[in-house]
């Protein structure tokens, strides 16, 4: 896999509704880092590469064989959709609360929210594709320290700058989930291009 540098930079280079594919699990993690400095700019690099691996957080129980053909779905209002996921059916968030911000800088915090809808392909070896994971990720800075340039908080008391969590997946069978053929895909390559692009900045004299 080629490096590349990821700007710090606030803009997201896709929208609500897009679908992100990759060809394999370990793409995934990529994209995480990708990610990382839009929801939190001043997120420690290191610190992040210490997270576990979300290869583990989304395989089903019992399950060990490949998972491929992963889309993600940008979500419009991952804030929203997180605080309702115990009510659609989801196994979300073991003991940490009803996630709801409360604070004075909640507003600012929850745009930096970002959610995704999962999906992606298991196959065991001789049999092929067995059944379809689905699950859901959100990423969103924790209440802390305040950056100037952008005017809100993260990080934890432990350190922890960017929280993820991921709902129990679920490993369908029978009921495939079919993805809006209206949708912008975009590929891992597309992106991490766009990431790449300089970020200009006025000369201070």
């Amino acid at each position: 896999m080629t490096d590349f540098t990821i700007p710090q930079t606030s803009e997201r280079p896709f929208k609500a509704g897009d679908v992100i594919e990759f060809g394999d699990i370990t793409e995934l993690a990529v994209f995480e880092d990708i990610i990382a400095p839009i929801v939190d700019p001043g997120y420690d690099p290191e610190l992040w590469s210490c997270r576990p691996n979300v290869r583990d957080l989304i395989r089903p129980p019992k399950f060990n064989g490949r998972i491929g053909d992963i889309a993600l779905t940008v979500m419009e209002s991952p804030y929203e959709n997180l605080l309702t996921a115990s009510s659609r059916g989801l196994k979300i968030g073991s003991g940490c609360g009803s996630f709801r911000r409360t604070s004075d800088r909640a507003n600012k915090e929850i745009k930096h929210y970002m959610g995704f809808g999962l999906t992606a392909n298991a196959s065991s070896t001789g049999r092929g594709v067995i059944g379809q994971i689905a699950t859901e990720l959100y990423y969103y800075p924790c209440p802390r320290q305040v950056h100037e340039d952008y005017n809100y908080s993260s990080g934890s008391l432990t350190g922890e700058a960017i929280r993820r969590v991921v709902a129990k997946p679920k490993l369908e069978t029978s009921k495939f989930i079919e993805l809006e053929k209206t949708a912008r895909w975009i590929g891992l390559e597309t992106l991490r291009k766009a990431m790449m692009h300089p970020i200009i900045t006025p000369h201070r004299q």
